[in-house]
């Protein structure tokens, strides 16, 4: 059999909305602690932001404002994508999922690059 064949899938679309649905829950779970870790951290620039350098006060807005918008970018993606789920289209939304993911990655990135 060659591995350019196409894939036959057997399940009906109500059994390959359900495994979405899991893999989706599977995937909030996985990044709601890191993004509620992020937007503690936020919290915490917040209120020390009268003793940061007024050099490095730029880049401690950016970072406060990435950190406080991540439980936006959390709920926005993973709602969008379950509402295209519901709505049988999951290709819409086939990505955003992994959003959430990269927002905390990046944020870590960029603090550490400072």
């Amino acid at each position: 059999m060659s591995d350019d064949a196409p894939r036959i899938d057997t399940r009906t679309p109500e059994e390959i909305a359900t495994a979405q649905r899991g893999l989706l829950k599977i995937l909030a779970i996985a990044t709601f602690f890191p993004v509620v870790w992020v937007t503690i951290m936020a919290w915490g620039i917040v209120q020390g932001m009268d003793q940061v350098n007024p050099d490095e006060q730029s880049f401690g807005n950016v970072a406060m404002v990435w950190g406080m918008l991540s439980p936006v970018v959390w709920l926005g993606s993973y709602g969008y994508t379950l509402y295209h789920i519901n709505r049988g289209n999951m290709d819409a939304g086939r990505y955003l999922p992994l959003l959430p993911a990269f927002w905390v990655i990046l944020w870590f990135a960029a603090l550490f690059a400072r």
